[in-house]
């Protein structure tokens, strides 16, 4: 049996990933999300008035998928599947 984990004080981007786990962010060589050239759903979700890219109905979006010069941080079948589960 696969269990989550639960960790406190945990910090989180606007798109998910756990920036406590980050390489980069443990080594002091993070960006952040803002401002970040490489990324622009923190500015996404800001106009959205959400914190995080999981709450939008629109997740995923083409953002996800590395349009819009946005890195691709998730696998393409794992985008593919959430879609398809959130909206039928």
């Amino acid at each position: 049996m696969r269990l989550h984990h639960t960790v406190e004080n945990m910090k989180i981007s606007t798109c998910g990933v756990v920036c406590s786990f980050c390489p980069r962010f443990k080594i002091n060589k993070c960006s952040g999300c803002n401002p970040n050239p490489y990324c622009s759903m923190p500015d996404c979700a800001e106009k959205k008035g959400i914190k995080y890219c999981f709450k939008c109905k629109e997740f995923p979006c083409p953002r996800h998928y590395g349009k819009e010069n946005n890195l691709t941080i998730f696998d393409k079948k794992w985008l593919d599947f959430i879609k398809k589960e959130v909206k039928g």
